[in-house]
């Protein structure tokens, strides 16, 4: 019985091992919804596994690659995407009230991710006198 185990986990490798080169498979996706405040900005990651290692980019439903917005956000070569806090007269509607999909792509093809619809706005703190 154990040589069976050893000849089956042996073929199970050959087929699908780390060497075998194949298309990106997403890790971590984008969550649905990103909700954040402007006073804390939010950090969203995104993760593949593939081999060639797949390169991470974000995008717009489009398409269209997103670039670098100075001082409201930043694409990070590890596959984050980053909101930094904004005053409240900086909101953006296609920088904080957008959709997002994270995309992997190597020589063997190319996935999309989910859409990420974000939300950003200013945290109202509400007072009562006791």
């Amino acid at each position: 019985m154990c040589s069976w185990w050893v000849s089956t986990f042996t073929i199970l490798l050959a087929m699908g091992g780390e060497a075998q080169e194949h298309g990106p498979v997403f890790l971590m996706e984008p969550p649905p919804r990103l909700v954040f405040s402007n006073s804390t900005g939010a950090r969203v990651s995104c993760a593949a596994h593939g081999f060639p290692t797949p390169q991470l980019a974000w995008q717009l439903p489009d398409g269209t690659q997103l670039d670098d917005v100075p001082g409201l956000r930043q694409v990070l070569d590890n596959g984050t995407l980053s909101f930094l806090p904004f005053a409240a007269a900086q909101y953006r509607q296609d920088v904080h009230s957008t959709v997002y999909r994270c995309r992997a792509h190597n020589t063997h093809g190319a996935i999309v991710s989910r859409d990420m619809r974000t939300l950003a706005g200013q945290l109202i703190a509400l007072y009562t006198d006791n």
